[in-house]
């Protein structure tokens, strides 16, 4: 068969074959999910996406390697505090990173991951890059934005075989990351009002007063509430 008539026969089966879809109790590894059938796993969870403000503008305006340091410090801190909080790191996409929290206080988990984070891109990322890299414009500053929902998604497995990868789809995971570009903001986390109202203990109050405020809302597929962090750091 001629790699047209492959392509045309999967995406024939793929759109009128029947799907099997069951229901996860865990975040599926991507083996956990067949590739060459019509399969997938529905799924209540968390998602967060924790996105790196600029980078291009690093990639143009500092060297390579400088640029590299700043990312990779990035990339590296989020996926720590995401394991840290019993996330599962599903994604990676240039300068950002993407994390499924499932099961109990799921909400709470992946907030505690943004505030944790927001306080080591301020108190040790920039600050180790103001120190070891020679900045062109002092208006270049190291920042992010993470962004949260909270709902059912489903997991399927895509690609081809020996390179292939889970992808999520549903409202949950598209909000998360939309709620990340909105690095402009005065604020560093962004949450769905979904995962506003299962936060529990300090994800949600900081001595005794709400961490949360309603901000302007958003549209994806429909009208969504947001709250941003007023009080946005936690000592991890």
């Amino acid at each position: 068969m001629s790699v047209r008539d492959i392509m045309e026969s999967n995406v024939n089966s793929m759109m009128v074959g029947d799907w099997r879809i069951r229901d996860g109790r865990t975040v599926p590894d991507t083996e956990d999910i067949g590739l060459g059938i019509n399969v997938g796993v529905k799924l209540e969870a968390t998602y967060l996406y924790a996105d790196l403000a600029k980078s291009s503008d690093f990639g143009q305006m500092l060297s390579a390697m400088d640029a590299a340091k700043i990312i990779k410090s990035f990339l590296f801190c989020a996926s720590a505090l995401i394991k840290e909080h019993g996330g599962h790191i599903k994604s990676f996409d240039g300068d950002r990173v993407m994390g499924i929290y499932h099961g109990p206080d799921k909400e709470s988990r992946a907030v505690r991951t943004a505030l944790k984070l927001n306080w080591v891109v301020q108190e040790i990322i920039s600050d180790k890059a103001r120190r070891w890299i020679d900045w062109p414009s002092s208006a270049m500053v190291v920042k992010h934005a993470t962004g949260i929902a909270s709902g059912e998604a489903l997991l399927i497995r895509g690609g081809v075989r020996n390179d292939n990868d889970i992808a999520s789809i549903g409202s949950a995971p598209n909000f998360a990351a939309k709620l990340s570009d909105r690095r402009t903001e005065d604020g560093r986390t962004f949450i769905c009002y979904r995962t506003w109202l299962n936060l529990t203990g300090d994800a949600k109050n900081f001595y005794g007063a709400d961490r949360w405020s309603d901000t302007q809302g958003i549209v994806v597929g429909g009208s969504y509430n947001i709250f941003k962090a007023t009080n946005d750091r936690m000592l991890p």
